[in-house]
């Protein structure tokens, strides 16, 4: 049977932005003088050029005679020369048009087109795997920490979403399968997926309204979609499963003992400790 998709939570949040307050505020140098940089202090063990001690995200990730830098520096290079080479060879073309022979010319032409091919075709591949590679050893702080931000909104939008929701239920003495049963009557053929504007009128048909904005952002982020449908019984697990949690943390607030206090010969008043 399929489940829920693991949500975003707030300790996977509390450890990643922990990392990040170690990492730098500025972009790593993938130049030639940095890459020589880095081999120096390698070969010696100097720290000598090196601006932060731990200047990325810890992990174990380890990829034997692997270089970021290396790797970038000779994309940039490979890239820089192969437009080098085009222009060149595009202004002798042009040049040695009337004056030299067709076997020159079609030489030239030749070389233009693999020039050509490797810049439309070849070189986007590698680079896209080279993003790849470099988006899993290295992470911009700046970037990271806007989309950890992001992803805490969108928590805090759930956690109200589903407070309304209870609320509504069991002020107007309603069970939260109703809400299912709801999102299934406008499923005839039982695909499990309805329209996002279905759902978001089905969820503010039970206390929490959503702005359009805010609840596409919310489905990217949380729900499992295909085109503009949601998976509403994944969507409904989730629901279930917070709304389950927040029950039993009122339970646990009901019945959290009276935390009391006492001195020889006196007794202080009791105090109760809430949760933050």
């Amino acid at each position: 049977a399929e489940v829920a998709p693991v949500d975003t939570t707030e300790t996977t949040l509390l450890q990643l932005f922990d990392r990040t307050e170690h990492l730098p505020e500025y972009e790593t140098e993938s130049s030639f003088a940095a890459l020589c940089a880095t081999m120096f202090r390698k070969v010696t063990g100097s720290n000598w050029g090196r601006k932060h001690p731990t200047p990325h995200l810890a992990c174990d990730l380890h990829l034997p005679l692997f270089s970021r830098k290396a790797v970038h520096v000779l994309a940039k290079f490979c890239l820089t020369l192969n437009a080098f080479y085009f222009g060149f060879l595009f202004q002798a073309f042009m040049v040695l048009l009337r004056k030299a022979r067709g076997w020159s010319l079609g030489v030239i032409a030749s070389q233009l087109a693999l020039l050509l091919v490797n810049m439309t075709l070849l070189s986007p591949r590698i680079i896209r795997q080279f993003a790849l590679i470099n988006g899993i050893v290295r992470v911009c702080p700046g970037e990271l920490k806007q989309v950890l931000e992001h992803f805490t909104d969108v928590l805090e939008l759930q956690r109200r979403m589903v407070n309304a929701i209870h609320r509504h239920i069991t002020t107007h003495r309603l069970d939260l399968h109703e809400l299912l049963a709801d999102l299934q009557s406008h499923d005839p053929t039982q695909s499990r997926f309805v329209e996002r504007d279905v759902l978001r009128h089905v969820i503010a048909n039970y206390g929490f309204k959503f702005s359009k904005l805010k609840f596409n952002t919310f489905v990217r982020l949380q729900c499992k979609t295909h085109g503009t449908q949601v998976r509403y019984d994944l969507f409904f697990k989730v629901l279930e499963r917070e709304a389950a949690a927040l029950s039993v943390e009122q339970a646990q607030r009901k019945r959290r003992p009276v935390q009391t206090t006492t001195t020889t010969g006196t007794s202080e008043s009791p105090t109760i400790s809430h949760l933050i």
